[in-house]
């Protein structure tokens, strides 16, 4: 009796211990915890201090000819200047926009922004713009790409894509406004992109 008397005293205490350990832990969480989720870029724009700017992007002409143009046509709430990517003139080669990282981890990411294009086209009149993420690992990419819609009001689009990665692995985020259908195309249609996340998803 005294034996299982001890027994139960000792269990208690055990309990009334774990139970001061965990609540002096700051959010309910223990030091080898992880973040839920890892942002890597945050709502990031196309200027800095008011001005136009790339802001840690790398355009890509299709030709040496095409140059990077910014527009005074941003999303309200979201400063002043967006990218103005214009549709190649001569496919496939098109006008984009990079933005790479490595040192990551394995998961789920997410990419985010907003955009919208100049006209609403008859459906197959241009090769629309895009979003994507590509992996690359020892010169070998792969690629995550989701079309943009055809709409000329600005809009979010988000593009998924699950990852397993070393951390020589590097992780490259696209913009594209896509080509002509052919080199007789009357005009193109541009894609405006801006506000621009960048995460890894719990």
């Amino acid at each position: 009796m005294l034996r299982l008397r001890a027994f139960g005293f000792l269990l208690a205490l055990i309990i009334i211990v774990g139970g001061c350990k965990s609540s002096t832990s700051p959010s309910g969480t223990t030091g080898n915890s992880k973040p839920d989720t890892t942002v890597i870029l945050n709502h990031v724009l196309f200027a800095i201090n008011g001005m136009p700017s790339l802001n840690g992007w790398t355009y890509h002409a299709s030709v040496p000819e095409d140059t990077v143009d910014f527009d005074l046509s941003a999303p309200p709430g979201d400063g002043t200047w967006s990218l103005k990517l214009h549709t190649a003139d001569f496919p496939p080669a098109t006008n984009y926009v990079t933005r790479s990282f490595t040192n990551l981890s394995s998961g789920v990411y997410s990419l985010t922004t907003l955009l919208h294009m100049k006209y609403i086209l008859q459906e197959g009149t241009f090769p629309p713009g895009w979003m994507a993420i590509i992996k690359t690992n020892g010169g070998v990419s792969s690629t995550k790409t989701q079309l943009t819609l055809d709409t000329d009001q600005w809009h979010s689009e988000r593009l998924l894509d699950t990852l397993s990665l070393l951390p020589s692995d590097t992780v490259t985020l696209q913009l594209s406004a896509g080509c002509r259908a052919t080199t007789g195309s009357l005009h193109g249609n541009p894609v405006w992109f801006d506000d621009i996340t960048f995460k890894r998803l719990p």
